[in-house]
C-alpha cells in the first residue's frame, strides 16, 4: 500500500494505491544449486492507480507459474513465467519476485556482520518503464523474535535513483528521481524464511515535454510479506 502526490500549480493531487499478493513458493534442491517455483495464486484489494492492473484486470494473471534458480546469495536467476508479458506478471517479476529472498553474503552472516551490494533492474510497473540502481546496505543484527519464532533479522537499507518514461493522460513523460528503502528481513533458526517488512519514499520530477511541464512527483509505499509454512 501507498500514495502517489503530484503537485501541479501550487495544489498537490494524491492517489493512494493498494494490493495483496498471495503466492505459492517452493525451494528444492536441485544440486548443486536451489530450484525455486513461485505460483502467483491470487491478487485482492487492488485500489488506486499505482497498480498495474485493476481489480478487474487481476484474475486474468492467477494462476501464472514462475520459475528460476535461487543462488546461496538470495538472488533468483534465470527467472522466467508463463504469463511474463502481462502486466501484473510482469509487475510481480520486477518489484518482488526478484527480490522476493534475503540477500546474504556467499558464505553466510552472522551477527554484528555489515555488507554492501548493488543492484540494477528495470521495471514496467502501471505502464512507466524504468531503469533502477539501487546501493544496498545490509547488516545482520542478530537474534530476535518474529511471530512468534526465533528469528535472525537483517536490516537493509537501500539508497536508489532511476529514470523511466511512460504515457499519462495521453501526455508523454519522462522521469527522474531517487528514494530510499528500509527492508527488515526475518529467517528462522532452521534456515527459513518468515519474510519483511519495508518501508520506501522516493521524490522525482515529471516532464511533459510536449506541454513543457515539470510535475514534482511523491511516493511514499510500505511492503509487509508475511510466509505461512505448509
Amino acid at each position: 500500500m501507498g500514495q502517489i502526490e503530484q503537485e501541479f500549480n501550487g495544489q498537490v493531487i494524491a492517489n493512494q494505491f493498494g494490493k495483496e499478493y498471495f503466492v505459492t513458493a517452493e525451494v528444492v534442491a536441485a544440486t548443486p544449486t536451489l530450484s525455486a517455483t513461485l505460483v502467483l495464486d491470487s491478487i485482492i484489494n487492488v485500489r488506486g492507480s499505482g497498480s498495474a492492473a485493476s481489480a478487474e484486470q487481476a484474475p486474468a494473471a492467477w494462476g501464472t507459474i514462475f520459475t528460476g534458480t535461487l543462488a546461496t546469495t538470495g538472488e533468483i536467476v534465470d527467472f522466467h513465467g508463463s504469463s511474463i508479458v502481462a502486466g501484473v506478471a510482469k509487475e510481480l517479476v520486477d518489484r518482488l519476485f526478484k527480490q522476493f529472498f534475503p540477500r546474504i553474503p556467499r558464505d553466510g552472516a552472522e551477527a554484528g556482520a555489515l555488507w554492501t551490494d548493488t543492484l540494477e533492474t528495470t521495471a514496467d510497473v502501471g505502464g512507466v518503464r524504468s531503469n533502477v540502481h539501487a546501493v544496498n546496505n545490509h547488516s545482520a543484527t542478530g537474534w530476535v523474535t518474529h511471530a512468534g519464532r526465533r528469528a535472525f533479522h537483517i536490516v537493509s537499507e537501500a539508497q536508489y535513483v532511476f529514470s523511466g518514461s511512460g504515457t499519462q493522460a495521453g501526455q508523454e513523460f519522462t522521469l527522474e528521481g531517487k528514494g530510499h528503502r528500509v527492508t527488515h528481513q526475518y529467517i528462522g533458526a532452521d534456515g527459513s524464511y518468515l519474510g519483511f517488512t519495508a518501508t520506501d519514499s522516493a521524490q522525482a520530477q515529471a516532464k511533459l515535454t510536449q506541454l513543457g511541464l515539470v510535475i514534482p512527483v511523491r511516493q511514499q509505499r510500505f511492503d509487509t510479506l508475511t510466509v505461512i509454512a505448509h
